[in-house]
């Protein structure tokens, strides 16, 4: 019975040194003095076990473990709310705990229709409450990326069209990294799969700006890739592309009808007088625009008109100027 008693005794104090050290790990920051701060950012649905990990990986605590644990003492596994965070490595466990239970940020879902330009999507952030336009406009301008092994700067262009789960203190670099980040996503590896089945193909760049101008020009999924054959045919020939979208681009606002003044506005973007693509996207793409520009349906056209007859967003397509002009007068008339 002595000896039952003294392993009794034994495991005790070692339960006790085990709990003090335990203790001890919880209650003691990772940097006792002003130390690493993070912005972490928790979706929605995320678990314990998961943010414990990003929070050991990221520097902030000693431990996942220490971590999990005091959130099973103090009842909290369950409490943790999604939002965005500023976390220090001087904030003990318990005091990082309260902050993730007690100052969750709300999300909102904001969508972002395809063709939008940086100052459309600015505007609507904006309205949303999250960021104001003309910061947006400033970190996308200045936003420096790599995709593969070319650095671009600017976002317009690579800015997915989609809808976003975001909070108001999201960062105006912040929103441009998130957008970006789908464009890699879902539009980089449809690029290089196309690049490998036709290695002549233009590069990213370019691909994107004119899919940014067959998203404005088309109005019928069908019509985007004869669209984007006939931007084809006429570089091919030397042809200015003679787009509207691209005065309206030009002119910052979109009017219903083009008049001889606007066509002769002194811009790069003005593809009436200057020839070849503009010199940087007039918006931002859907998937469906980018897969029409990589993938367009072989023509011969040059030339497209607004179908008024029908007035449903089709066109009338013609493959000399001639040709061209007959359509248009006949709507004329």
């Amino acid at each position: 019975m002595k000896q039952i008693g003294c392993l009794v005794l034994i495991f005790l104090i070692l339960l006790s040194g085990l709990s003090g050290y335990v203790y001890q790990q919880i209650k003691t920051p990772l940097s006792p003095k002003p130390g690493k701060t993070i912005e972490l950012e928790i979706i929605p649905g995320s678990s314990a076990i998961s943010v414990a990990r990003e929070l050991e990986n990221d520097g902030i605590i000693r431990g996942a473990l220490f971590f999990r644990i005091w959130l099973k003492l103090s009842g909290q596994e369950t409490k943790i709310k999604s939002g965005y965070y500023r976390l220090s490595s001087s904030a003990s466990i318990p005091e990082i705990v309260k902050q993730l239970v007690e100052e969750g940020v709300s999300y909102q879902m904001v969508t972002f229709p395809e063709g939008f330009t940086v100052k459309q999507i600015g505007l609507i952030l904006e309205d949303s409450g999250a960021i104001k336009a003309e910061a947006f406009m400033k970190a996308a301008k200045n936003y420096t990326f790599q995709l593969g092994d070319k650095t671009y700067k600017g976002a317009e262009g690579f800015l997915m069209p989609e809808t976003y789960q975001i909070n108001r203190s999201i960062t105006p670099t912040r929103m441009v990294e998130m957008m970006v980040k789908e464009f890699r996503k879902q539009i980089y590896p449809l690029y290089l799969k196309a690049k490998r089945q036709n290695p002549q193909i233009m590069t990213l760049k370019n691909i994107i700006i004119l899919a940014s101008l067959v998203e404005r020009e088309a109005a019928v999924d069908s019509e985007r890739p004869i669209i984007a054959e006939v931007y084809y045919n006429r570089l091919n020939k030397s042809m200015p592309l003679q787009c509207d979208a691209t005065i309206q681009y030009a002119l910052g606002k979109t009017k219903p009808e083009l008049s001889f003044s606007d066509l002769k506005i002194n811009s790069p973007y003005n593809t009436y007088l200057y020839p070849g693509l503009p010199p940087g996207a007039i918006g931002n793409p859907g998937k469906a625009a980018i897969l029409a520009t990589l993938y367009p349906q072989k023509n011969d056209y040059l030339y497209y008109v607004l179908n008024y007859d029908k007035n449903d967003g089709t066109h009338i397509f013609s493959e000399n100027y001639s040709q061209h002009l007959n359509h248009i007068n006949n709507f004329r008339r």
